[in-house]
């Protein structure tokens, strides 16, 4: 369903914006006027990912209103508290959920209208914490999913910045060493006209070719970078991408065991707190970024819509490990899929952390290792020239 940024007035002149989910604008504005808005516009916009910082506080809010409710604090009453800290209201629309709330709406309903910062995932939880009276607990099992889902991608992220900096620094030492240091030898050299090694005129030429034509290849790396950037968008090119992803050695485990690891997360939360398998398989999709896994639970929605369970399916995915399928199959047989599929996903995190540590302890060395090298191999090569040129002339 279309997304609408809109403006109103509430009853009590205040103006308001956000965003809401409807059929057309006229739909959106009669949907504003039900909610006691004087409807000023709206506008249909993509659906977009949230901003970090949204999520941070989305996490907050959800963090803060779940304490408020366990001490006993009416809903209504949480809300309006809330409403009054200037960190969350700058991204959460919170006095019109309040507003929502008070005109009849429930909870989950006045959250609905901001999919951009509540996911299908978590209104599910909502609305079955709302179904069982007890809305304080749901809010802790999702508090408990955020928790478990930052840390994740804060392990992933943090993981790979030492490499990259580190990656960073040696290419650009080469590059200082290329075109600052080696046309200071060229020079030396070109003096005494003599024939030089073949490797010494290959670095020389190198050097010479970056600072005459570096231009050109910064232009054509930053022209790559960009059609990688647009294929990675491109509806025909991205499964196509994704495969090759999931080939890299080591790489593609690593992608495989976070996806799987989200999927988890998200299909045993919902299962466990009363979602039906199909709903809740359909909702947890949504957090497979990779296509091959898209499709590949595409099709065993539909597989288990037809009466089949979900482990035979499994065991014939090449992508999915043995392990995944066998705890699944367990979890099938004794009733407890749920709670198997998060304990699942808590091994997986821990999985993903000690891969992580054995790729690091294996591309800290070989990057300094390579980067010594290639230094060493760049100045040795035009010493030797030197020594060699001096000796033939003594």
């Amino acid at each position: 369903m279309p997304l609408f940024q809109f403006k109103a007035l509430t009853q009590g002149g205040e103006l308001q914006e956000g965003e809401i989910q409807a059929t057309d604008e006229q739909s959106a504005l009669l949907a504003l006027e039900a909610r006691g808005h004087i409807p000023l516009s709206a506008t249909a916009q993509q659906q977009r990912r949230p901003r970090s910082n949204a999520d941070q506080q989305t996490e907050q809010f959800t963090q803060q209103l779940m304490y408020l409710l366990e001490a006993g604090i009416t809903l209504e009453r949480a809300l309006d508290m809330l409403q009054k800290h200037p960190d969350l209201t700058r991204q959460l629309p919170l006095s019109d959920i309040l507003q929502a709330l008070r005109s009849g709406q429930s909870f989950s309903q006045a959250l609905a209208s901001y999919p951009t910062l509540f996911s299908p995932l978590y209104l599910s939880l909502i609305q079955a914490a709302e179904a069982t009276g007890d809305l304080a607990e749901g809010l802790t099992t999702l508090h408990r999913y955020q928790q478990h889902s930052r840390q994740l991608k804060e392990t992933l992220s943090g993981a790979l910045i030492y490499p990259m900096i580190l990656s960073l620094v040696s290419i650009a030492s080469i590059l200082i060493i290329l075109l600052f240091v080696i046309p200071q030898f060229a020079e030396i050299l070109d003096g005494m006209r003599q024939t030089l090694p073949f490797h010494t005129q290959l670095i020389l030429d190198l050097s010479a070719g970056l600072r005459s034509q570096g231009h050109w290849l910064a232009l054509g790396l930053a022209g790559a970078l960009m059609l990688l950037s647009l294929a990675q968008r491109s509806p025909a090119l991205i499964p196509l991408l994704d495969s090759c992803k999931l080939k890299l050695p080591i790489v593609g485990k690593l992608l495989i065991d976070a996806e799987l690891s989200r999927f988890n997360r998200s299909l045993g939360t919902l299962l466990s707190k009363g979602t039906p398998m199909l709903s809740a398989l359909q909702i947890a999709r949504q957090t497979l970024q990779l296509k091959p896994l898209q499709q590949l639970f595409a099709h065993s929605h539909q597989q288990l819509r037809d009466g089949q369970q979900l482990s035979p399916l499994l065991a014939a995915a090449p992508q999915i490990p043995a392990m995944m399928t066998q705890l699944v199959q367990v979890g099938e047989e004794t009733g407890q899929l749920g709670p198997m599929l998060v304990k699942l996903a808590d091994i997986q995190d821990r999985q993903i952390s000690i891969q992580l540590r054995k790729l690091i302890s294996i591309l800290e060395p070989l990057l300094i290792i390579s980067l010594g090298l290639i230094i060493a191999l760049l100045v040795l090569s035009m010493l030797s020239a030197i020594i060699g040129i001096n000796n033939i002339s003594f």
